[in-house]
């Protein structure tokens, strides 16, 4: 009933866009639509829809004026997942809806995530699958402590692996890859350099100088390649070892405010959670890459060597 294309008349304007004068796509106030009176039979008077409106512009008036009373409450109810909630069923954003009936009390124990495909697409697509936003805190925090948990556990394995046989094994080992591909650099740059002292000299000819250039250079790429590899997992190597793990430290701040789950610690910890139609709820952490450096580079420390005495 808020369509005026009911009283038999065409609207145009209410998406304008013009790429020729730079305007964007954008919905026009209902002041700005051109509109073609008396274009096809009407299915209701203009007076009748004209009541419509006016009845909708006194509802929305109360609702406004009713937010107005209760917006210092409902602005202490803070979204601290701001953008990371999806809905696990179409991937789209999840809004963030605060409690607006009289039934319940403005709390954020009754605040809601609905699914925002649902809402975008008139409620054509996907399905509201409302869950409440303390279930969705407690999945949260229920993952953040298991993760903490063995986060530290794993930081305990790995002081008590500091100074032993197994770890001097693995430095030793890391060190030894890097200086070897040094010495295969160095023995390739050699080559190089009398490979021209002999083309020059008159020894090889030119197809013959191209063509061993080439399998030089091709070698030298190849070792380049290994040689910045070795350096970059004996650096990481080494910040693991020194406990330099971006992983840990995070968890160490879960840790000093774990009973509190601010919007600083879920911006440091969660990539995303998704929520699905049967309310189950998975979260994405973040620095999966330093947990997974971590591991390896314990599983590596377990096998570096024979054990202390």
């Amino acid at each position: 009933m808020k369509n005026p294309t009911y009283t038999g008349c065409i609207v145009y304007g209410r998406i304008p866009k013009s790429l020729c004068d730079g305007i964007r796509m954008h919905r026009a106030d209902p002041e700005e639509w051109r509109y073609v009176p008396d274009a096809h039979e009407p299915i209701i008077s203009r007076e009748l829809f004209d009541q419509v409106q006016k009845m909708f512009a006194e509802r929305a008036e109360k609702f406004g004026a009713k937010m107005d009373t209760s917006r210092e409450t409902r602005e202490k109810i803070v979204n601290v997942f701001q953008g990371r909630i999806y809905c696990g069923d179409c991937g789209k954003r999840m809004r963030f809806i605060k409690p607006t009936d009289k039934r319940y009390p403005l709390d954020e124990d009754h605040a809601t995530f609905v699914c925002g495909g649902f809402l975008d697409s008139g409620q054509r697509r996907c399905s509201r699958h409302p869950i409440r936003y303390p279930a969705v805190k407690k999945a949260v925090a229920e993952v953040i402590r298991t993760q903490m948990e063995y986060a530290l556990s794993q930081e305990k394995l790995m002081r008590k692996m500091r100074g032993s046989t197994k770890e001097k094994n693995l430095l030793d080992s890391y060190t030894a890859k890097v200086s070897f591909l040094q010495q295969e650099q160095t023995r390739i740059d050699t080559r190089c350099a009398g490979l021209f002292e002999n083309f020059a000299e008159g020894i090889l000819d030119e197809e013959e100088y191209r063509f061993a250039k080439k399998r030089y250079d091709e070698e030298a790429v190849t070792v380049g390649e290994k040689l910045t590899a070795a350096r970059k997992a004996k650096a990481e190597l080494d910040a693991v070892l020194s406990l330099d793990n971006k992983w840990i430290a995070v968890m160490h701040r879960a840790a000093e405010n774990e009973d509190v789950l601010s919007e600083s610690l879920v911006k440091d910890l969660i990539r995303k959670v998704c929520v699905y139609e049967d309310n189950r709820v998975e979260v994405e952490l973040n620095y999966g890459e330093e947990k997974a450096l971590m591991e390896r580079i314990l599983a590596e420390l377990e096998k570096g060597g024979a054990a202390d005495e």
